[in-house]
């Protein structure tokens, strides 16, 4: 693929993620009707914002001490509930739908855009591309278009975003070392 070829492609991939993205979070109801508003009855925001910083939250919560009796006591508080998995608190002000999120929401497309063309580009080139190597650009595709969206747009801080990265990239390179190992044998 030529050069001319390859920036046509990435901004054309740019602008078809970016416009799906909008549809599908403004237009349909995939993601509105998926979420769902806590009770105000059930948040006392005056107790929050004395309490606790910004993060990510869950309840019950992990027990502090790793005991077999604090593991037992959270397995049986769990079989009754409530459990919330995953609750993003933001102490203070921010907006729903800022033009500085949706710039980087583009940007994060255009990044995934160029890996996608980059990966078609050094596959359909023929030269030594690695299993690891397609397996790892894979993995940074899941990193900008899934995983780093969520800084922006659900406000998960940086010390929850880090390690998920982390995560996605190292099981995508561990997994390239494997298949590429086993595509040898």
């Amino acid at each position: 693929m030529n050069k001319g070829k390859q920036i046509a492609s990435i901004a054309l991939s740019t602008l078809v993620l970016t416009a799906w993205s909008v549809i599908s979070w403004t237009i349909l109801p995939f993601h509105s009707n998926s979420l769902n508003n806590l009770n105000k009855q059930v948040v006392d925001i005056k107790a929050m914002q004395g309490l606790m910083p910004s993060g990510v939250y869950h309840y019950p919560g992990l027990p502090t001490n790793n005991s077999k009796e604090n593991w037992d006591k959270l397995e049986e508080q769990l079989k009754t509930g409530p459990r919330i998995t995953l609750m993003v608190y933001q102490d203070g002000g921010s907006s729903l739908f800022d033009l500085k999120s949706f710039a980087v929401n583009v940007l994060f497309n255009l990044i995934t855009s160029g890996l996608l063309v980059l990966a078609i580009t050094l596959a359909a080139s023929k030269k030594t591309l690695t299993i690891i190597t397609m397996v790892f650009i894979i993995g940074l595709i899941v990193c900008f278009s899934k995983s780093l969206p969520f800084l922006v747009w659900f406000k998960f801080p940086i010390s929850f975003i880090i390690p998920d990265l982390v995560d996605t990239v190292v099981s995508f390179l561990l997994v390239g070392m494997l298949l590429n190992y086993t595509n040898k044998i």
